[in-house]
């Protein structure tokens, strides 16, 4: 697994994003956008810790759910070397980890420490936001080995059909130690369910061209239970 640690360790020697605000990375996380997030200088010694987390992590990393991860994509065996994983610091939220393109092409996975410590102060609690979104990530890469995305100008109806299935893999993949055994039934995963599968559904019969980044934008980010498109393809999985 390549990885690139370049502006994380800017970042611990300058405790600033002074030198590394004008980075490639910062203009990608929102396509045509630069975008960055200062993180609280409070929080430093807290990131050094979930770095090491991290670096041990991707080391020795076997996705959660194994025996369905094989079922989706045969065994696991990493990733390509075409395929960097950049870690980072000062992504806004709620973009904790991300699959995009450097400027050459290549696809790459970032993770942003400071998102990742916002979710808990519990060091076992982290570690396991850790392995999801790990599993989450190349999950995305090993679903765009055989099905590449849409392009952004085909109809919107496309790009969710896209969002269903390849953000409903990853977070299948991802969304807990033993998915196999979550109970999808209980009264609030089924108001989840039917909020998501409505909405998904009143979009693609409309089919809003003159809104389609906004409804591809409200399918695959933001809250968790917010994202329709991918919560819909988590429940039909």
């Amino acid at each position: 697994m390549k990885s690139n640690t370049k502006i994380i360790e800017q970042y611990f020697s300058d405790k600033s994003m002074n030198n590394i605000i004008d980075h490639w990375i910062f203009r990608t996380i929102i396509p045509g956008k630069h975008i960055y997030q200062e993180p609280p200088k409070e929080n430093y010694d807290r990131l050094k810790n979930i770095y090491e987390m991290l670096l041990k992590s991707l080391k020795s990393f076997k996705p959660l759910n194994l025996k369905v991860w094989e079922q989706f994509f045969g065994s696991y065996s990493g990733l390509a070397e075409d395929v960097t994983v950049y870690i980072i610091v000062g992504s806004p939220e709620p973009y904790d980890a991300m699959v995009r393109y450097d400027k050459e092409g290549n696809k790459c996975i970032i993770f942003d420490l400071e998102r990742m410590r916002s979710y808990s102060e519990n060091d076992d609690k982290i570690l396991e936001i850790i392995i999801q979104l790990i599993t989450h990530e190349i999950a995305h890469i090993y679903v765009n080995k055989v099905y590449q995305s849409p392009n952004v100008k085909d109809s919107t109806n496309m790009n969710l059909r896209y969002i269903v299935f390849n953000e409903g893999i990853a977070h299948f993949l991802s969304f807990s130690k033993d998915v196999l055994s979550v109970d999808w039934e209980t009264r609030e995963m089924l108001e989840r369910k039917e909020k998501a599968y409505s909405t998904l559904l009143y979009e693609m019969k409309n089919d809003f061209q003159d809104k389609k980044n906004e409804i591809l934008s409200r399918a695959n980010s933001g809250r968790f239970w917010d994202k329709f498109g991918a919560i819909a393809g988590l429940f039909l999985l």
